[in-house]
């Protein structure tokens, strides 16, 4: 008496490595019909082990110029986009920034409506970012400081202390 064929219990990886190549190749196809552009940029969730930024845009319709945001050195000026991590706190949002070689007196931080804008240059780096708020914050509620090239600017809300 034979024994029945072992039906395997996962999926080969190659077989799903070609499946989801096959995938990309439709979701693409149904893009490139509608003319579609995805922009995707984030950082990693906390308790994945994982550090960094990421960013990368899809666009479907080629006849179209495409938009792009580059965090880094942008290669046609001399200017830094730093990267920035915010907090939110109940009574306030703090802003970190990486600006190595900076110190808290080569650093401008203005506010216009519900825009931060950060500038900072120290040689012949330059940096600069604008940074949308989601509310209008108080005059005299933006402080920052600076400790080796690390900026950390406090922007207190309305109507707390």
């Amino acid at each position: 008496m034979s024994e029945p064929p072992v039906q395997p219990t996962q999926e080969d990886p190659f077989q799903g490595l070609i499946r989801g190549v096959q995938n990309l190749i439709q979701s693409v196809a149904k893009a490139t019909e509608s003319g579609a552009q995805r922009i995707r940029q984030g950082a990693f969730p906390q308790g994945t082990g994982l550090q960094g930024v990421y960013g990368f845009t899809i666009k479907a319709d080629l006849a179209k110029p495409s938009l792009t945001i580059e965090v880094g050195q942008v290669p046609d000026r001399d200017i830094i986009v730093p990267r920035i991590e915010q907090i939110d706190e109940p009574d306030m949002l703090r802003l970190v920034a990486e600006m190595p070689g900076v110190s808290v007196n080569d650093v401008r931080v203005t506010v216009e409506g519900a825009t931060l804008h950060l500038n900072a240059e120290k040689g012949e780096r330059k940096y600069r970012r604008s940074i949308p708020l989601s509310f209008v914050p108080l005059e005299g509620a933006v402080g920052h400081g600076c400790a080796d090239g690390i900026v950390e600017i406090r922007v207190r809300k309305p109507g707390t202390t």
